[in-house]
């Protein structure tokens, strides 16, 4: 495996910070799912990865948002189910 060196950045323009950042440090591609993002926030606040997921469907059923946020309200547990079982990752 080869090691980064932060000393072979000489110049301002290519230096450690930027190329980290501008995604240098790997250089193979990475391939994540395009559920992942929804999947994600619904681990962190489930009523936003409902809101998502009715987002992609054009908002047929707003209802699901408002049931999400109130078993996320009751205990987090409840809306982490509710939103991991009525969301499509696919």
């Amino acid at each position: 495996m080869k090691r980064l060196n932060i000393e072979q950045f000489d110049n301002e323009s290519d230096n450690f910070w930027n190329t980290a950042i501008n995604g240098g440090v790997i250089k193979e591609d990475i391939c994540i799912p395009n559920y992942f993002t929804k999947l994600l926030f619904s681990v962190i606040f489930p009523p936003l990865g409902v809101g998502m997921d009715e987002h992609e469907k054009g908002y047929p059923n707003v209802s699901r948002i408002f049931i999400a946020f109130v078993l996320t309200m009751l205990f987090y547990f409840p809306g982490l189910i509710y939103a991991m079982t009525t969301n499509s990752y696919s």
